[in-house]
């Protein structure tokens, strides 16, 4: 499971987040999401008394430009880094605390992925790949890599959720709970006139 973080006072998210572990049973494990909320001392109100077992990582917790060396000292959580990976062109994969770079193909390019999923591989790190709100059709893709690349745990392509239809097949690596109806092509080119 993720968990959206940083949206409130670091005490609410910490009370938060100590009521839905303790609803979840106790082997469950749940990924949080920042989305560069907080800084270092924010991140440790947070985290601080929390079980760092049932927590795999905090995903981009540090505002942009804060440094994460302190990170592993302060705080037992591990961290994971998305918009981070775009906006330098050599992350320091080997910063104390990185456990997952989240990776979006779409937005990351599919080589330079390749490369960081390799990186991270090297260094014990998890590549997670993830859809940026992307079709079934790239979503499916991305599955397809998670599988050629042997990626382990579960990736982020769980996005297609918000859409009411896909877009020319049924999803085919993706395991939905619900079928969606599926758009051909005609209608596909139907819309693309009305724009």
């Amino acid at each position: 499971m993720k968990l959206k973080v940083g949206q409130r006072d670091p005490a609410e998210d910490r009370q938060r987040l100590r009521q839905i572990l303790d609803a979840m049973p106790p082997t469950a494990r749940i990924r949080l999401d920042a989305n560069r909320a907080w800084s270092l001392e924010q991140a440790a109100a947070v985290c601080a008394g929390l079980d760092p077992e049932r927590i795999e990582y905090v995903e981009e917790p540090l505002r942009p430009g804060r440094s994460y060396s302190g990170w592993h000292e302060r705080i037992p959580i591990p961290f994971a880094w998305d918009e981070t990976l775009r906006e330098q062109s050599q992350p320091d994969l080997d910063t104390p605390g990185l456990r997952a770079v989240v990776l979006k193909p779409m937005l990351t390019g599919l080589y330079r992925t390749q490369a960081l999923v390799r990186q991270a591989q090297v260094r014990g790190i998890r590549p997670v790949l993830s859809g940026a709100y992307e079709s079934n059709l790239s979503l499916d893709l991305y599955a397809q890599l998670a599988a050629l690349w042997s990626l382990e745990g579960p990736q982020g392509l769980d996005t297609l959720r918000p859409f009411s239809a896909v877009l020319l097949q049924p999803p085919r690596f993706l395991h939905r709970n619900r079928p969606l109806p599926v758009l051909s092509r005609d209608q596909l080119e139907h819309l693309g006139r009305l724009w």
